[in-house]
């Protein structure tokens, strides 16, 4: 959501997920605390069924959802790119606010080239793992660190 969406507002849509997931969470409990004294099987086919409604409706959206344009960037497609962006912003291909965000887009993927080892697959995994426990710039540091946050 927040690849597409203005800058202005990213932090707000990824509250209002936030939220909508906490939301989310207290329905199912008030469902659930609703059908558990139930002795048919509406006691679990009825928040099986409710929530089944919230993912087609997303289920659906995923097929009206434009790629991102940084997708189409680090594929090298930029008239993509460009078009997407001038989609979602409803503002012409040729417009200078298309074109700074997509300069924006394409510097940001060409610094962070320079910056990850390009290698392959299980190597450019293997580099989380890289490095001191005493170094605060190791990466295996910052992995430990992360995960152990989570």
């Amino acid at each position: 959501m927040s690849e597409v969406a203005p800058r202005k507002v990213r932090g707000a849509i990824v509250s209002g997920y936030q939220f909508a997931i906490t939301l989310g969470l207290m329905v199912a409990s008030c469902v659930d605390y609703a059908t558990e004294n139930r002795m048919d099987t509406g006691s679990y086919r009825i928040p099986i069924s409710i929530q089944l409604v919230p993912a087609l409706i997303l289920a659906t959206g995923l097929f009206f959802l434009p790629e991102s344009p940084r997708y189409f960037v680090i594929k090298g497609q930029l008239d993509k790119a460009a078009h997407v962006l001038s989609r979602v912003r409803g503002q012409p291909i040729g417009s200078e606010y298309i074109q700074q965000e997509l300069a924006e887009i394409v510097a940001n993927h060409e610094y962070e080239m320079s910056v990850i080892p390009q290698s392959g697959y299980f190597s450019s995994w293997a580099n989380c793992f890289k490095g001191s426990l005493f170094k605060a710039s190791s990466n295996v540091r910052r992995t430990i660190l992360g995960t152990s946050i989570q």
